[in-house]
């Protein structure tokens, strides 16, 4: 259907265009990394921003930390943005633990904190294991 976050209707042809700008620092046990993304979909302006940073507590123990953000359409007005059937802009807060157990595998546990402009706002716990090969 019609994209709902700007003026692209179903099966039309349009100009996509991205450019990103990030930055990664790393010294002994700590690590941050940060990215800033602006983008065009025909005339629909989006932006995008992380930052996120890891301490290594123990030998192969991290703590993590997260903030993101995404704003699909940075023309809306605040009026606009809540008749829309889906969130345009949001914002999630994440702090975990990550274990290594080998250098391409890990288990990670993150509380996440979301908040959108038309969404209750939500609390999430995940988990998962990576593995790499």
């Amino acid at each position: 259907g019609d994209s709902p976050y700007g003026d692209i209707g179903i099966d039309e042809d349009y100009h996509r265009l991205r450019w990103s700008a990030g930055v990664e620092w790393k010294k002994g046990r700590v690590a941050l990394r940060s990215e800033y993304t602006r983008g065009w979909n025909g005339k629909t302006k989006s932006q995008a921003f992380y930052a996120e940073g890891w301490l290594r507590t123990l030998r192969n123990l991290d703590i993590v930390a997260n903030y993101d953000f995404l704003d699909r359409n940075i023309g809306l007005s605040h009026d606009v943005r809540h008749t829309l059937p889906t969130p345009t802009k949001s914002h999630n807060y994440t702090i975990g633990l990550q274990y290594w157990i080998w250098r391409q595998c890990r288990v990670a546990t993150q509380y996440v904190f979301g908040q959108s402009d038309s969404r209750p706002d939500t609390h999430q716990w995940v988990t998962q294991l990576q593995f790499a090969f």
